[in-house]
């Protein structure tokens, strides 16, 4: 897993951790695009990947987590996608 903080995000998913990131109110704060021998507990294997972020209502947040889920129910992938959702 990545600390985006320090400007490291696997390439495989750097697109979605940026389209996550435009959205207003949504700010990913860690991310792992997979690893053929994970290393640590929060690595992915290879073929997974996990963005986690942060939702901030009042700057739009709530809106985004909308727009962000009704992505994912509309993608073609969507039986094959797991999302987790947790609310801190």
């Amino acid at each position: 897993m990545t600390d985006n903080s320090a400007g490291e995000i696997d390439s495989s998913i750097r697109r979605l951790v940026e389209e996550l990131n435009a959205f207003p109110g949504v700010v990913t704060f860690s991310s792992c695009g997979g690893h053929r021998e994970p290393l640590t507990p929060s690595q992915r294997p290879l073929g997974e990947f996990e963005v986690n972020f942060n939702v901030y209502p009042l700057l739009g947040g709530w809106r985004s987590l909308e727009l962000i889920a009704s992505a994912l129910v509309e993608s073609e992938d969507r039986n094959s996608l797991k999302l987790t959702l947790t609310a801190r």
